[in-house]
């Protein structure tokens, strides 16, 4: 049991950074989208 909640945590902390990465990454085209139809 504690070593399956492990495995599941060390897996989570592992996909976090890529699904903040995968967040972050198109915040650029966000940004000059709003700019861009402002302008």
């Amino acid at each position: 049991m504690i070593i399956n909640t492990n495995t599941e945590t060390g897996r989570w902390g592992r996909t976090w950074p890529w699904l903040l990465l995968w967040g972050a990454a198109p915040m650029p085209l966000y940004i000059w989208l709003v700019v861009g139809m402002l302008v």
